[in-house]
């Protein structure tokens, strides 16, 4: 989901469960087809974390500016981490939904898969952050994060944050928040 004007990251891992090394071509479009066809104002750019920090390094493939597709190459067992960046014009009404085709040409097999948007006016994020309790005694030891970088202990625990913001125009009403909880 996302705002008019805004902007949407989707995750995405690309692995080589082969036994040879692979030539991959990855390449992206919005709307209904690689022509550009339907695709009302909307944008988006394939951006590839080589260094996987978490930060994608550029966009590398942005069909508005005439990059279709990059060459990338995968070892046996290796996985790359990239990211479908979408971008939903100013313009966008409430309700309107765009698409986003993700192919990956060359390999072994030809795969794609598609990020669906839908433009919301009442837009709410949800941030989950976790702390250690090394003492148990229900207070954070450390500051939270989205990432648990400290080692815990056998018998120590930790805390989860979960925060809903409503970063819309409009009023949020009904909003429900559940998580699970793992063994």
């Amino acid at each position: 989901q996302v705002q008019p004007g805004g902007t949407v990251n989707y995750p995405h891992l690309l692995t080589n469960n082969g036994n040879e090394e692979q030539t991959v071509t990855l390449a992206g479009y919005v709307g209904a087809d690689d022509a550009g066809a339907d695709d009302n104002g909307w944008t988006a750019q394939l951006m590839i974390d080589t260094t996987m920090d978490g930060t994608p390094d550029s966009p590398v493939v942005d069909e508005d500016a005439g990059t279709a597709g990059i060459q990338v190459v995968l070892s046996a067992g290796e996985t790359l981490e990239f990211f479908a960046k979408t971008f939903a014009p100013a313009s966008a009404s409430n309700g309107e939904v765009s698409t986003y085709t993700v192919e990956a040409t060359g390999g072994c097999e030809d795969v794609s898969i598609t990020d669906t948007t839908t433009v919301i006016l009442g837009q709410v994020r949800l941030y989950k952050t976790v702390a250690v309790d090394t003492d148990n005694d229900c207070v954070a030891d450390t500051a939270f994060a989205e990432i648990q970088a400290t080692e815990v202990e056998p018998g120590q625990n930790v805390i989860w944050s979960l925060v809903a913001v409503n970063e819309g125009a409009a009023t949020a009403s009904n909003v429900v928040v559940s998580d699970a909880v793992t063994d």
